[in-house]
């Protein structure tokens, strides 16, 4: 009983982690035209792509609207 749970559960696992590595394709695919942006985020200390491309998709290009300037942006990221 134990075992086939295990194993229920390794597959389950396998399936999210499957489709996690899609979505983050697709978010990939969908971000193409702003590559140099993601790539700029991803300069700043701490951030790495996925999170550069979740910054990405919440903000969009409007993220000088958001935040005028870098000290704004950063202190909202809570990393400065």
């Amino acid at each position: 009983m134990m075992k086939e749970q295990i194993l229920a559960l390794r597959k389950k696992i396998d399936q999210l982690e499957e489709y996690d590595r899609s979505t983050f394709e697709r978010l990939r695919q969908l971000q193409a035209p702003y590559e140099k942006d993601i790539q700029l985020l991803i300069t700043i200390t701490g951030i790495q792509e996925r999170s550069a491309r979740m910054i990405y998709a919440e903000l969009c290009a409007d993220l000088k609207d958001h935040f005028p300037t870098s000290e704004q942006f950063t202190s909202w990221l809570g990393i400065c």
